[in-house]
């Protein structure tokens, strides 16, 4: 009788362990490191963002520490909530003041045109492979050094 008790509790612990980690894996967001590229979109065939008139391009961000380029952003990305990506940055370090300046008008992130996204960062995020941003006007917040813009889609 004693061991159907322990074999029972036991079992019981690792079910309550198993359905806690597997909660607490789809309650917690992740976080990932990106490069934004404004007038830009991703080309798959070359992995890249390339040039064009309007919109933005977002991928993982590889390596990093180097000079930004105009219109280019690193910062990090996540999902939150429902139908949202937080996009945060530093202002002294993630933006130049040109870039900000392009970007942010009247309170406003202002995105111009399509914003496209590397595949492997839409998987990681848990979006479809056919995802893409809006052009449009998108709020942002500043603490600080920190500025998120919340893209709602």
């Amino acid at each position: 009788m004693k061991k159907i008790t322990l074999v029972s509790s036991l079992l019981i612990a690792i079910l309550f362990g198993t359905f806690q980690n597997s909660f607490a894996a789809k309650s917690a967001p992740s976080v990932f490191s990106v490069t934004f590229a404004s007038k830009a979109y991703w080309d798959g065939p070359s992995k890249s963002c390339l040039n064009r008139d309007k919109g933005c391009c977002f991928h993982l961000e590889v390596g990093g520490g180097g000079i930004l380029a105009p219109g280019q952003i690193i910062g990090t990305i996540t999902t939150s909530g429902s139908n949202t990506l937080l996009f945060s940055f530093s202002k002294s370090s993630g933006i130049t003041p040109a870039t900000f300046a392009d970007l942010f008008k009247n309170g406003q992130f202002i995105l111009d045109g399509t914003g496209t996204f590397a595949e492997d960062l839409l998987s990681q995020l848990g979006l479809s492979s056919s995802f893409t941003l809006s052009a449009g006007n998108y709020s942002y917040s500043q603490n600080g050094d920190t500025i998120v813009v919340t893209f709602k889609y």
